[in-house]
């Protein structure tokens, strides 16, 4: 008995292949036919599909650290898919600063690092709250055409400014909504209705004046205190 009749035997009864009527094969051969066919038809038809379709655009709020009392900056920019290609021919989009922004907020637009759209200032959005603040509402168009976003290109940038007494940390958080932010590209489409568009938020943090050391003040006092002693032995 072969190892290809042991495995089709039931555990009792007659082997399986003798117990098919043609019919029965007949109507195997179809079905399994039907499987290869639509397997093939799916595979060509994600194979045609554009890669973008399918990508995640990840926009993404960088982060920054300073002393109470400092002044930063915090980059927007893209992370794009390796298969994906998108373009950028006009934006619009709000960053909103979480806690208490009385000591730290946000102070002017900048052109950002590796910037999709070089030599150019982001423009505060008329129809927002203007900087100082706690919102930050930029855009900007191209006259004509559309660049390529490449990954890790910059969006833009916001400069930010602290006070003493503004110890803590503080997100940054880009407003999802497309009345407040949205990607255009070159043909008039939202990047949103070509693929997903994900936000990360960032974040600030602002570290205390740190306190003069122990061996600091005593260095200061030890010759205060000689100068003194001098004095009085006169």
């Amino acid at each position: 008995m072969s190892i290809l009749s042991v495995f089709l035997r039931r555990d009792s009864g007659p082997y399986l292949k003798d117990s098919l009527t043609p019919s029965d094969a007949h109507f195997r051969t179809l079905t399994l036919g039907k499987i290869f066919l639509c397997a093939f038809f799916t595979l060509a038809f994600f194979a045609s599909t554009p890669q973008n379709l399918f990508a995640d655009l990840i926009v993404q709020v960088g982060s920054a650290q300073v002393t109470e009392g400092g002044s930063g900056f915090v980059d927007v920019f893209f992370n794009v898919p390796p298969t994906a290609t998108f373009d950028l021919a006009a934006y619009q989009i709000e960053l909103d600063l979480s806690g208490s922004t009385t000591k730290v907020h946000f102070s002017q637009l900048a052109e950002p690092q590796n910037a999709v759209f070089p030599g150019r200032t982001p423009l505060q959005t008329a129809s927002r709250p203007a900087l100082p603040g706690a919102i930050a509402a930029a855009n900007d168009d191209l006259p004509s055409g559309a660049n390529t976003i490449v990954n890790n290109a910059g969006l833009i940038r916001v400069n930010f400014d602290t006070e003493l007494g503004s110890a803590g940390v503080y997100n940054i958080t880009i407003d999802p909504s497309l009345a407040r932010t949205n990607f255009t590209n070159g043909n008039g489409d939202l990047l949103s209705d070509l693929t997903t568009v994900s936000y990360v938020s960032g974040n600030i943090t602002v570290n205390p004046v740190p306190e003069p050391s122990v061996i600091v003040i005593f260095i200061t006092l030890v010759p205060l205190f000689i100068y003194g002693r001098l004095r009085f032995l006169k």
